[in-house]
């Protein structure tokens, strides 16, 4: 082995998506710890093909570049058990937000500690709209589109309306995207136990998406059994 690799440090990193490149060669979308996302070109070997698994915690050694690093060696650090029915959707459904809402090389420490937290309550089979709804909400936040939620003491009105660009304003009226300030309470305490918080915060989120995103679409949802 090339003295430079072996010097390299192993990084913890989740897969989030591969695809392959050319004959032999994959690339991967890592989460890191350290570095945040990190697109990376291997040889596909049959030690790789084995240990290169989505919703396992990796220890990888990379050669970390500006475009496209290299993954030179993974080992499984962890297995988590894999997940299972709408469990699967769910999980595939938070990859795809990861890669296509974050930049990569990029530091994303809290990232990496909500997505660990996520992938563990699927494992677990904890409801599974109040985990989703949950990472969507600090996925929301760390992109810096959290709720400026001190609207709700500056304003007396009951009636708020969402827009990526201004937050929330008050309103006056109850129309069909109007949310109320009890619910705003609960997303604020990260309560998504009731269906009408769940319903607010998706449609919040929905939002964001549309204003970051613009036409493009999250594939995934068109898998996904309907809510």
């Amino acid at each position: 082995m090339h003295k430079k690799t072996i010097n390299q440090p192993f990084e913890d990193a989740f897969l989030i998506a591969k695809k392959p490149y050319l004959e032999k060669q994959i690339i991967s979308i890592l989460l890191t710890k350290k570095h945040g996302i990190i697109y990376a070109i291997t040889y596909q070997s049959k030690q790789k093909k084995q240990n290169l698994e989505l919703f396992n915690l990796l220890a990888c050694q990379l050669l970390i570049k500006t475009n496209m690093g290299q993954l030179k060696t993974v080992e499984i650090q962890k297995h988590y058990p894999p997940l299972q029915g709408q469990y699967v959707f769910a999980g595939l459904y938070i990859n795809e937000l990861i890669y296509k809402l974050f930049q990569p090389n990029e530091p994303q420490e809290k990232l990496f500690s909500l997505y660990q937290s996520a992938l563990t309550d699927l494992v677990n089979q904890k409801p599974i709209k109040q985990t989703i709804r949950l990472f969507e909400y600090t996925l929301q936040q760390l992109l810096g589109y959290g709720l400026n939620t001190l609207v709700l003491e500056e304003y007396d009105n009951d009636w708020f309306i969402f827009h990526p660009e201004t937050g929330l304003t008050p309103c006056f009226n109850n129309t069909n995207e109007a949310i109320h300030r009890t619910t705003i309470q609960q997303l604020t305490n990260t309560n998504f136990t009731e269906t009408k918080t769940q319903q607010a915060s998706k449609a919040i989120f929905a939002k964001m998406l549309k204003h970051i995103l613009g036409e493009k679409k999250i594939f995934i949802t068109q898998m996904m059994p309907k809510e």
